[in-house]
C-alpha cells in the first residue's frame, strides 16, 4: 500500500511542518505529473517566479497565515526541483521572520527549525 502524505490544514500545523524524508528521494527520480519532482516542470524557473509573486502579493496585503504554505512550497521547490541551496536558505529565513512577526516563535526558535 502506498504512503499517503497530507498537507497541514491549520496555521499551527504549518509551523512545525517538515517534508517527510522518504518523499525526497522519490521525488528526485519520479516522472509522474502528480507530484513535485524535477521532471514535472518544463520551465521550472517560471513556476518559481510565479510562486514568489504569489508570496509577495500575500505579504503585501498582510495575509501572513496564508503565506506559510506558499513559503514552504518555495522551500520544497528550491530544494527538489531547482536544487538551489540559496533559495532554500532564503525561504527558511522568510519563514522564520514570518513566524516571529506572527508571534508564534521567538527569533532564535524560528531559525532553529
Amino acid at each position: 500500500m502506498p504512503n499517503k502524505y497530507a498537507l497541514p490544514e491549520k496555521a499551527e500545523e504549518w509551523i512545525n511542518f517538515v517534508v517527510p524524508e522518504s518523499l525526497l528521494p522519490k521525488s528526485a527520480s519520479h516522472e509522474d505529473k502528480m507530484m513535485v519532482s524535477k521532471w514535472s516542470f518544463i520551465k521550472p524557473e517560471l513556476t518559481y517566479y510565479h510562486l514568489v509573486n504569489i508570496a509577495n502579493i500575500l505579504e503585501d496585503h498582510y495575509f501572513s497565515v496564508q503565506l506559510l504554505p506558499v513559503v514552504e512550497m518555495i522551500n520544497l521547490f528550491g530544494r527538489i526541483v531547482l536544487e538551489d541551496r540559496k533559495i532554500e536558505d532564503i525561504s527558511i529565513l522568510r519563514k522564520a521572520r514570518l513566524l516571529m512577526n506572527l508571534g508564534l516563535r521567538s527569533e532564535s526558535d524560528a531559525l532553529r527549525q
